[in-house]
């Protein structure tokens, strides 16, 4: 079983100041994107809660897989569970353009499978983001701290060097009002053309999508105490 290639999140020292501007959020990692207004990027205290949260409830999960998280953002003032999204990065080109629906469909079941959880309404088609072939991934899943099932959209943006892998969550009762944000969060996503020194790297990128999915949850039940400056 190939090793889960850990990468340092370097767009996580933009966290505090991005929660103080709104609005957009780039990382030097390639991408970035646009969120509402009422929406804020987790502090670095915040996502440490956060990675405790994930570890004490999913014990399959290393700390150091957490680390591919470039960055989390919340609905910011929202009474329970909040609407979320976040952006994994992994090294290497994902090979899921050349993937079928019905293959793509059972990756995410085996993934998630891994760590206990069984997702459910796998819908899976190709879509364009910006100028790029992605990958689009809706589906439901229950998780143990949550009450309600959870519905997460994950796409998939498979670029030279990167994937990168925007998950976005609301509980699965409130899909059809945050769909036109979430909509939104993905048609702002570009990606930067990365340096020519940059190296490429291979890895085992479809797990990276259980990163965000968890985190996605997590983030998302979580009553994070308010942001302090990073």
């Amino acid at each position: 079983m190939t090793t889960w290639r850990v990468w340092v999140a370097t767009g996580a020292v933009l966290l505090g100041a991005c929660a103080a501007q709104g609005a957009e959020f780039a990382s030097s990692q390639g991408f970035s994107l646009s969120y509402p207004d009422a929406w804020a990027a987790l502090s670095k205290d915040q996502t440490s809660e956060v990675r405790k949260k994930v570890m004490s409830h999913f014990k399959q999960m290393r700390e150091a897989d957490l680390d591919q998280m470039a960055v989390a953002i919340r609905e910011d003032n929202a009474g329970g569970f909040a609407a979320s999204a976040n952006v994994v990065v992994a090294q290497g080109r994902a090979p899921r353009l050349e993937k079928t629906e019905a293959e793509l469909r059972q990756f995410i079941a085996e993934q998630y499978g891994k760590i206990g959880l069984a997702p459910y309404d796998i819908q899976v088609e190709k879509i364009k983001v910006g100028d790029m072939d992605a990958v689009s991934s809706h589906y439901s899943l229950k998780m143990p701290m949550v009450n309600e099932p959870i519905r997460q959209w994950q796409v998939t943006v498979p670029a030279k060097r990167r994937t990168y892998i925007l998950t976005c969550t609301s509980l699965e009762a409130d899909q059809a009002k945050y769909q036109p944000v979430f909509a939104s969060l993905v048609s702002s996503f570009r990606v930067t053309p990365d340096p020519w020194w940059i190296d490429w790297l291979g890895s085992d990128i479809f797990r990276y999508a259980v990163i965000g999915g968890v985190v996605g949850g997590v983030v998302a039940w979580m009553k994070l105490r308010k942001r302090r400056a990073a």
